[in-house]
């Protein structure tokens, strides 16, 4: 395991979730939407071309992750939640032999 897989996932812990992108048609109007109805705070992201917005949800103290409003589309067509591992390759594996199956390469 690679130190950043460490320091993200740490040496024995299960995988969790570290991060979630929220897709939306418009993502300025679920920008405004987030900030009036639950206080997040956002900042825009990426280039030229990207419509990206990440979310902070909470205090870093505080339980919980960030996250990230993007462009709906046939590749984002719902919630993505992103999750920590020690070795990707072997989770894959873990996956494929419990019945799942990969929609992309990493």
């Amino acid at each position: 395991m690679d130190k950043l897989s460490q320091r993200r996932c740490g040496r024995g812990k299960k995988p969790k979730v570290i991060h979630l992108e929220i897709p939306a048609e418009d993502t300025k109007r679920a920008v405004a939407f987030y900030k009036k109805a639950l206080g997040w705070k956002f900042s825009e992201y990426g280039g030229e071309g990207m419509d990206c917005w990440l979310a902070t949800v909470g205090e870093d103290k505080e339980p919980g992750i960030n996250g990230a409003i993007s462009i709906k589309g046939d590749t984002h067509p719902t919630t993505i939640n992103t999750i920590s591992v020690p070795s990707f390759k072997d989770v894959v594996k873990k996956i494929n032999a419990a019945g799942g199956k990969s929609w992309s390469p990493k």
